[in-house]
């Protein structure tokens, strides 16, 4: 396990945003708005957070990718203050987390991926199991190499978790992800852990070029989302996951754009609760992407034992310079979308769309500024207000960045 570094923290007072045609600066009043900045050398980058107790945990990566690639994990307070290290955790490989989901009693697993330095183009799944202050509890890695078969012996194949959910009734944890075989294609893969990071049985692994995006329980089913290759297209699917690892009520999707067009529809996450589910997802067109957001609500009547949903409605985001569809966010009828423009001499942006449950338009937030590379990666409601988890970069300097912007998406005016 790697020893806990902390060498600084990178604020930026005077950093200013554009927000539309407007300028703001941090707010006075924290608990409205605030823009926080953390590193350990020159490449940072922000890559997921969740709530705890006191305040917020928030996960990155410290290094390059080429290069000596370091997870790192910190929390802090409402206001995004520090109130312990920023530490190092992980394998003494090039380790690269990709996402934090809380687990139980008040506990997170990271999902993530590794590798050693003489081997660059072979990633193992890695899964870290921390405590609410950062701590590592466990640390998991599942050699598919030798469990699987010999199409994914050849010692360069990308294995990676990618979500994950604790599964209460069963008390295990639910882990998917996708690995390539020797021809470089995507497969995806389900298993399940304990809590003690044993894994329970065997992990399925899928047909080639079908990958998992998103898990997550819903009235006590596990349901996943991805998309895989058919009809000479990549088309969404949703399923329900058995406890045995093999999906049930598997259903397509494709656009009501897409009807007539032969573009590639890709899924990003879904969420939902007991009587809606919102599907994230995206098609390419021209090098640029179109987000599309789908409701899904119960029909009348129905079980919550059975998976009796139907579509209600799908709103499309017809933006320009749109390439990286990020993260999705719902609370009660509100819901943010969060992606990212594509980069270019000018640096690029993050770009937020607002929408509410049975709405027909959306509202769009841009943030960014001349020659600053903005991105981001997670957002997520908080207490009265919404989260952005990402990095920013100013010339060769990478920092992650934790905003916090007001219910009606800005920063205080100056």
């Amino acid at each position: 396990m790697k020893k806990t570094i902390y060498n600084h923290i990178i604020i930026f007072f005077l950093f200013a945003l554009i927000a539309g045609c407007d300028k703001y600066v941090i707010s006075d009043d924290q608990q409205l708005s605030f823009i926080k900045y953390y590193g350990l050398n020159v490449e940072n980058e922000g890559v997921d957070m969740e709530k705890t107790e006191d305040g917020y945990i928030v996960i990155g990566n410290s290094g390059s990718i080429s290069n000596n690639r370091d997870i790192v994990v910190f929390t802090t307070d409402t206001y995004g203050n520090l109130t312990g290290e920023i530490n190092i955790i992980g394998s003494s490989n090039d380790d690269e987390a990709l996402k934090i989901v809380p687990v139980e009693d008040g506990n997170f697993l990271i999902c993530a991926r590794t590798r050693t330095p003489q081997d660059l183009n072979n990633w193992d799944q890695y899964l870290i199991k921390i405590n609410a202050s950062g701590s590592v509890v466990w640390e998991d890695q599942y050699d598919f190499v030798s469990a699987e078969t010999s199409d994914f012996s050849s010692g360069e194949n990308d294995n990676s978790a990618l979500d994950a959910v604790y599964f209460n009734k069963s008390d295990v944890y639910v882990i998917v992800g996708y690995i390539t075989d020797n021809e470089g294609i995507r497969h995806s893969w389900n298993g399940k852990w304990d809590r003690s990071g044993n894994i329970v049985g065997k992990p399925r692994v899928s047909n080639p070029n079908e990958e998992i995006t998103g898990v997550y329980v819903q009235n006590d089913q596990i349901r996943i989302v991805g998309h895989t290759f058919r009809n000479e297209t990549y088309n969404i699917f949703q399923a329900g996951l058995h406890e045995s690892g093999q999906l049930y009520d598997l259903n397509y999707y494709r656009s009501q754009d897409n009807t007539s067009e032969n573009f590639d529809e890709y899924a990003v996450d879904i969420i939902g609760d007991n009587d809606n589910r919102l599907l994230l997802g995206y098609y390419q067109d021209n090098g640029l992407s179109v987000p599309f957001l789908v409701n899904y609500v119960r029909r009348p009547g129905s079980s919550n034992v059975n998976d009796n949903f139907e579509k209600n409605w799908e709103l499309f985001i017809r933006e320009d310079n749109i390439e990286d569809v990020k993260s999705l966010s719902m609370q009660n009828n509100e819901i943010f979308i969060l992606a990212n423009t594509p980069e270019s001499a000018s640096g690029y942006k993050m770009k937020i769309f607002r929408t509410e449950i049975n709405a027909v338009n959306y509202a769009l937030f841009s943030f960014g500024e001349e020659g600053v590379r903005l991105r981001g990666n997670t957002i997520m409601h908080l207490d009265n207000g919404v989260g952005l988890i990402g990095n920013s970069l100013i010339g060769d300097n990478s920092s992650i960045i934790f905003m916090k912007l007001r219910p009606d998406l800005t920063l205080t005016p100056e």
